[in-house]
């Protein structure tokens, strides 16, 4: 898989889980910049101005590709960091009685699902 396709395969995997409960189209876009400044060579950085994966700026690098291996580190470590919260949620409900859970074990496996990756985009199974 190239950088590109994981960017995408992330991202998508994001867009999937953060679609699934309350969001703004702003979690759903990721940046690489290119910037042009005082005449030098240009410099690029990865971003993101959403609210569940809060604002993030990386550091400016010299080439696009840097850029983007940073933007998929931040979002591999986004989905992961996801993946363990989630999996401890429904660790955590399972220990709760069933009419006092604010959200059912179901919904979790279906939030761990979407970022996983084992979520069909057309069914939504």
């Amino acid at each position: 898989m190239t950088l590109e396709e994981e960017i995408m395969d992330l991202s998508g995997k994001w867009c999937k889980y953060v679609g699934m409960d309350h969001c703004k189209d702003r979690d759903f876009h990721w940046y690489i910049t290119k910037s042009y400044s005082y005449g030098e060579s240009p410099k690029f950085y990865a971003s993101h101005n959403g609210y569940r994966a809060d604002y993030w700026t990386s550091q400016e690098v010299d080439n696009e590709e840097d850029a983007m291996m940073l933007l998929a580190d931040k979002l591999r470590r986004t989905v992961n960091g996801e993946i363990k919260h989630i999996k401890k949620n429904i660790e955590h409900t399972k220990s709760i009685p069933e009419s006092e859970r604010w959200y059912s074990i179901e919904e979790l496996k279906k939030e761990l699902a979407a970022l996983e990756g084992s979520i069909d985009n057309t069914t939504g199974i």
